[in-house]
């Protein structure tokens, strides 16, 4: 066995496969006002993996939130060189929260590449009356293909940057309209673009007017605001930048 120090980036692969030997659905980066690392579905079964270096109690506190939204919960953390801490051990299983520990091999006679093992060390207790309607609500499919959980350097899919996606190709859309000089109106791009906003007309005209002026323009007129897409973009669509989280906190 070869000794390395895994990253959380790191685990997520063993334990994608892990969920999806057991048939489960695999989303990464799963965001709304916390973000899990790892998100299982099976059919209406939902189990949330959090991917962390090692056994902390922060890590335990993260698990035992998450309680609250999924039908499972683990921790995930690398095999430790000597022991578990029993008390953590402990805690978890006291607070029905499940322990994986990630093992990386070196290739072998039976391995033509690197391999890991994920081993089950508790497990974790179902939780019937999760409120899984909630994280449900908040798995897409392009987090299927995004960042891999554990990540921290952006560029997680999140509800708003969902969002800006379809408002941006309903402007390019309408640019490109031979009939049209490209501008639409708050009220006209809400009914056309579904949003994660309670209050939507107020919410998106905030949003681009703070947060998406380096690709779309503004002006008003008569009261009210128009917003056209710029001709030559400087930061593409899906690109990650800070200000998906601000816009969260500011225009939610």
């Amino acid at each position: 066995m070869m000794a390395v120090a895994l990253k959380e980036t790191v685990l997520f692969e063993p334990i994608k496969q892990w969920l999806e030997e057991r048939d489960f659905t695999v989303y990464s980066e799963v965001q709304f006002d916390r973000r899990a690392d790892v998100v299982g579905r099976l059919g209406n079964i939902l189990v949330v993996v959090e991917l962390k270096t090692s056994l902390s109690l922060d890590l335990i506190e993260q698990c035992v939130d998450w309680r609250r939204y999924a039908h499972y919960v683990y921790a995930a953390v690398p095999k430790p060189k000597r022991h578990l801490n029993w008390y953590a051990r402990d805690l978890l299983r006291r607070e029905g929260v499940g322990l994986l520990t990630v093992e990386h091999h070196e290739r072998d006679w039976l391995h033509a590449q690197d391999w890991w093992y994920v081993q089950i060390q508790l497990l974790a207790r179902l939780n019937r009356h999760a409120a899984t309607d909630y994280l449900c609500k908040h798995l897409h499919e392009e987090q299927r293909y995004g960042p891999p959980g554990g990540h921290r350097g952006g560029g997680y899919v999140t509800s708003y940057k969902l969002t800006m996606d379809r408002i941006r190709k309903v402007l390019e859309w309408e640019r490109d309209r031979r009939d049209s000089d490209g501008w639409m109106t708050v009220r006209d791009i809400c009914a056309r673009v579904e949003t994660h906003y309670a209050n939507p007309r107020a919410s998106v005209a905030r949003a681009l007017l703070d947060f998406e002026h380096d690709w779309c323009e503004s002006r008003k007129e008569n009261g009210k605001l128009y917003f056209r897409i710029k001709s030559v973009s400087k930061s593409p669509a899906g690109m990650p930048n800070m200000r998906d989280n601000m816009s969260e906190n500011r225009t939610g």
